[in-house]
């Protein structure tokens, strides 16, 4: 909690998220940097996942790189639905595939996992048909006393 509300990480990435935007908006220009200062933005963009929005040259393979889990990701999250779906669950993709739909760049949108909307009275249900399928392993945090089960 203390990284979002005012630690030392919290600075840090609202410093990057800051300079990162100035990139993307124009604002700041990537040639006046110092190599070294080139560097963090570049890492700053991977771990924020904008990478493939900002069109640098020198940063194309890192993007290309990201492209391709990104492809990975809507692969297993057109797998997941589908499973849902066989079952007769209806679900909704929030964030991830479904955000980055939005994006001028689909697959420059990072997803390191996938959430799932669906009816709470589905919850055991689609989490079984997922384990099912072979999308996941087991339940490590089940929903009974919150809003969401999370699985391996």
């Amino acid at each position: 909690m203390h990284r979002w509300v005012g630690g030392p990480q919290a600075a840090r990435d609202a410093r990057e998220l800051r300079a990162l935007a100035e990139l993307l908006t124009g604002a700041r220009r990537l040639e006046l940097l110092s190599a070294a200062e080139r560097g963090e933005l570049q890492t700053a963009a991977e771990r924020h996942g904008v990478l493939g929005l900002l069109e640098v040259p020198q940063w194309k393979p890192a993007a290309l790189g990201m492209q391709t889990k990104a492809m990975r990701a809507l692969k297993f999250t057109a797998r997941a639905v589908a499973a849902l779906e066989a079952e007769g669950i209806v679900c909704v993709v929030l964030k991830g595939a479904a955000a980055g739909a939005r994006w001028k760049e689909p697959l420059a949108r990072q997803q390191s996992d996938l959430d799932l909307l669906v009816n709470r009275a589905e919850l055991g249900r689609a989490s079984q048909a997922l384990i099912a399928a072979g999308l996941a392993g087991d339940v490590f945090m089940a929903g009974e006393h919150m809003h969401n089960t999370s699985l391996h």
